[in-house]
């Protein structure tokens, strides 16, 4: 229940006494109104306000996730070690992009979309993967990796055939800047994607 109060004298009668001049106490008069509301009401406005910024939040995890989809297949292929590179990668027969990151880096996660759109315009003929180097406790999961082909950045990515070095870009997010080196190696592999697409 609310109880407003519309004048000073209402809520204390001795306020007409005090040594305020009658301007200031008619100014405090005229805009003052006092509330007096059950706790009860006060709660369940909170948790009301609390409940639909909960829904807000998750609305905003939702939109975000699909927007980088994180709901799509993946077509990067996840490189575990040093094993897993060789044969997916030194040994592969078609062209493989690599993106080598650290776990939980920020700026490697902006790239995420940018690869897996990248992954679906050359299907058939680039092979895409990606190679946790660092991991978020700054663990270094392949050494000899990281030694070997100078990736002191992350993100680094770096596009080999025939198991060598063909381009590397490092803190790149210009999708062209992939598309006229790839469009490159793509026409010189020569295969035709039509037929194999999903």
């Amino acid at each position: 229940m609310i109880e407003c109060f519309e004048t000073l004298d209402e809520l204390d009668p001795d306020t007409s006494g005090r040594s305020l001049t009658d301007a200031m106490i008619k100014t405090v008069r005229s805009s003052q109104q006092v509330l007096s509301v059950p706790l009860s009401v006060v709660t369940r406005q909170v948790w009301s306000l609390t409940g639909r910024a909960l829904v807000g939040c998750l609305t905003l995890v939702v939109f975000l996730t699909l927007l980088t989809g994180c709901c799509t297949p993946q077509r990067l292929r996840n490189i575990k070690d040093t094993d897993d590179f060789m044969q997916h990668v030194v040994m592969s027969e078609k062209p493989v992009l690599v993106e080598f990151y650290k776990g939980g880096c920020p700026t490697c996660v902006i790239l995420n979309p940018l690869l897996e759109t990248l992954a679906r315009e050359y299907d058939c003929r680039i092979e895409f993967a990606r190679f946790e180097l660092v991991t978020p406790v700054f663990t270094v999961t392949s050494p000899e990796i990281m030694e070997l082909y100078h990736v002191n950045f992350f993100p680094t990515i770096i596009l080999f055939t025939n198991g060598q070095e063909q381009k590397r870009w490092t803190l790149e997010y210009d999708i062209n800047s992939y598309r006229r080196k790839l469009n490159e190696i793509a026409d010189a592999n020569g295969q035709d994607c039509r037929n194999t697409r999903q």
